[in-house]
Protein backbone atom coordinates (compact mmCIF):
# COMPACT_ATOMS: atom_id res chain seq x y z
CA UNK A 1 0.00 0.00 0.00
CA UNK A 2 1.35 3.75 -0.79
CA UNK A 3 1.80 6.54 1.72
CA UNK A 4 -1.21 7.78 0.64
CA UNK A 5 -3.73 4.64 0.94
CA UNK A 6 -2.11 3.92 4.55
CA UNK A 7 -2.88 7.88 5.52
CA UNK A 8 -6.40 6.84 4.24
CA UNK A 9 -6.68 3.64 6.10
CA UNK A 10 -6.01 5.84 9.27
CA UNK A 11 -8.67 8.69 8.95
CA UNK A 12 -11.09 5.83 7.63
CA UNK A 13 -10.47 4.00 10.84
CA UNK A 14 -11.51 7.11 13.02
CA UNK A 15 -7.75 8.29 13.24
CA UNK A 16 -6.83 12.01 12.59
CA UNK A 17 -3.25 12.07 13.44
CA UNK A 18 -1.88 15.70 14.32
CA UNK A 19 1.26 14.40 12.95
CA UNK A 20 2.26 10.71 10.98
CA UNK A 21 5.68 9.98 10.31
CA UNK A 22 5.43 7.80 7.05
CA UNK A 23 9.26 7.33 6.14
CA UNK A 24 8.42 5.04 2.93
CA UNK A 25 6.93 5.59 -0.51
CA UNK A 26 4.74 1.86 0.03
CA UNK A 27 4.30 -0.36 2.92
CA UNK A 28 3.89 -3.95 3.02
CA UNK A 29 0.88 -5.17 4.71
CA UNK A 30 1.11 -7.89 7.69
CA UNK A 31 -1.06 -10.28 9.45
CA UNK A 32 -2.13 -10.42 13.41
CA UNK A 33 -0.36 -14.03 13.43
CA UNK A 34 2.44 -12.57 12.37
CA UNK A 35 2.43 -9.46 15.31
CA UNK A 36 2.10 -12.48 17.82
CA UNK A 37 5.11 -14.28 15.96
CA UNK A 38 7.09 -10.54 16.11
CA UNK A 39 6.33 -10.01 19.61
CA UNK A 40 6.96 -13.74 20.92
CA UNK A 41 10.65 -13.45 19.48
CA UNK A 42 10.94 -9.99 20.91
CA UNK A 43 9.95 -11.39 24.10
CA UNK A 44 12.59 -14.35 23.55
CA UNK A 45 14.79 -11.77 22.97
CA UNK A 46 14.66 -9.81 25.90
CA UNK A 47 17.07 -9.85 28.54
CA UNK A 48 15.35 -11.69 31.96
CA UNK A 49 16.12 -8.61 33.42
CA UNK A 50 13.63 -6.98 31.19
CA UNK A 51 11.03 -9.50 31.86
CA UNK A 52 8.07 -10.35 34.26
CA UNK A 53 5.52 -12.55 35.30
CA UNK A 54 1.78 -11.32 35.06
CA UNK A 55 -1.24 -12.78 35.59
CA UNK A 56 -3.50 -12.52 32.38
CA UNK A 57 -6.88 -13.64 31.94
CA UNK A 58 -6.50 -16.19 35.33
CA UNK A 59 -2.99 -17.34 33.76
CA UNK A 60 0.66 -16.65 34.29
CA UNK A 61 2.64 -14.78 31.61
CA UNK A 62 5.65 -13.37 31.16
CA UNK A 63 5.57 -9.76 29.73
CA UNK A 64 7.89 -7.40 29.33
CA UNK A 65 9.08 -5.03 32.25
CA UNK A 66 7.76 -1.85 32.50
CA UNK A 67 9.26 1.00 34.29
CA UNK A 68 8.22 4.43 33.64
CA UNK A 69 10.42 6.86 31.55
CA UNK A 70 12.92 3.89 30.86
CA UNK A 71 11.23 0.97 29.71
CA UNK A 72 7.31 2.31 29.71
CA UNK A 73 4.85 2.22 26.62
CA UNK A 74 6.34 4.62 24.27
CA UNK A 75 9.69 2.53 24.47
CA UNK A 76 7.74 -1.28 23.89
CA UNK A 77 5.86 0.14 21.22
CA UNK A 78 9.44 1.45 19.55
CA UNK A 79 11.14 -1.21 20.84
CA UNK A 80 8.30 -3.87 19.08
CA UNK A 81 8.64 -1.95 16.01
CA UNK A 82 11.88 -1.62 15.97
CA UNK A 83 12.79 -5.66 16.20
CA UNK A 84 9.49 -5.95 13.37
CA UNK A 85 11.58 -3.55 11.11
CA UNK A 86 14.91 -5.26 11.70
CA UNK A 87 13.08 -8.98 10.49
CA UNK A 88 11.76 -7.36 7.28
CA UNK A 89 15.31 -6.17 6.57
CA UNK A 90 16.59 -9.81 6.92
CA UNK A 91 13.40 -11.13 4.94
CA UNK A 92 14.52 -8.73 1.76
CA UNK A 93 18.58 -9.45 2.31
CA UNK A 94 17.56 -13.56 2.65
CA UNK A 95 14.97 -13.12 -0.43
CA UNK A 96 17.00 -10.83 -2.46
CA UNK A 97 14.07 -8.48 -3.12
CA UNK A 98 13.70 -4.93 -2.22
CA UNK A 99 10.73 -4.93 0.26
CA UNK A 100 8.88 -1.84 1.47
CA UNK A 101 8.76 -0.24 5.12
CA UNK A 102 6.11 -2.64 7.66
CA UNK A 103 2.35 -1.77 7.71
CA UNK A 104 3.66 -1.81 11.17
CA UNK A 105 4.13 0.42 13.78
CA UNK A 106 3.17 3.34 16.86
CA UNK A 107 0.29 5.95 17.68
CA UNK A 108 0.54 7.78 20.70
CA UNK A 109 -3.10 8.69 22.27
CA UNK A 110 -4.89 9.64 25.11
CA UNK A 111 -6.67 6.18 27.09
CA UNK A 112 -9.56 6.36 27.90
CA UNK A 113 -10.71 3.13 29.37
CA UNK A 114 -11.59 2.28 32.18
CA UNK A 115 -8.05 0.32 32.98
CA UNK A 116 -6.06 3.05 31.80
CA UNK A 117 -6.63 6.90 31.41
CA UNK A 118 -3.77 9.61 30.30
CA UNK A 119 -1.24 9.25 27.61
CA UNK A 120 0.03 6.29 25.99
CA UNK A 121 1.79 4.08 22.86
CA UNK A 122 1.11 1.16 21.65
CA UNK A 123 1.24 -0.45 17.97
CA UNK A 124 -1.06 -0.31 15.03
CA UNK A 125 -0.97 -2.34 12.20
CA UNK A 126 -2.50 -3.14 8.77
CA UNK A 127 -3.37 -6.54 7.24
CA UNK A 128 -4.09 -7.95 4.50
CA UNK A 129 -7.80 -6.85 4.64
CA UNK A 130 -6.95 -3.57 4.56
CA UNK A 131 -8.35 -3.13 8.49
CA UNK A 132 -5.95 -0.97 11.02
CA UNK A 133 -5.77 -2.72 14.43
CA UNK A 134 -3.68 -2.38 17.58
CA UNK A 135 -1.82 -4.47 19.55
CA UNK A 136 -0.44 -3.94 23.31
CA UNK A 137 3.25 -4.55 23.24
CA UNK A 138 2.85 -4.75 27.06
CA UNK A 139 0.48 -7.31 27.71
CA UNK A 140 0.88 -9.07 23.91
CA UNK A 141 -2.30 -9.11 22.80
CA UNK A 142 -4.63 -7.65 20.10
CA UNK A 143 -6.59 -4.27 21.44
CA UNK A 144 -9.23 -2.32 20.28
CA UNK A 145 -9.24 1.76 20.45
CA UNK A 146 -12.99 3.40 21.01
CA UNK A 147 -13.99 6.00 19.03
CA UNK A 148 -12.67 8.46 21.53
CA UNK A 149 -9.35 7.49 21.70
CA UNK A 150 -8.93 6.76 17.71
CA UNK A 151 -9.65 10.54 17.33
CA UNK A 152 -7.47 11.45 20.08
CA UNK A 153 -4.12 9.81 18.14
CA UNK A 154 -1.88 12.48 17.76
CA UNK A 155 1.51 10.79 16.22
CA UNK A 156 1.31 8.37 14.07
CA UNK A 157 5.13 6.22 13.21
CA UNK A 158 6.19 4.18 10.39
CA UNK A 159 8.87 3.16 8.61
Amino acid sequence: MTTVELFNTFIAAGLRPDFQHLADSYFEPVSAAWVQRTWDAWMYARPTALKRTVQVGGADRVVPLWLAESCDCDNLALGLMVHGQVGNALASVGRGTKRGGLAFGVVFYTAQSATMRGGHAINWFVGYDQELRFFEPGLGEIVELNSSERASARFCLAA
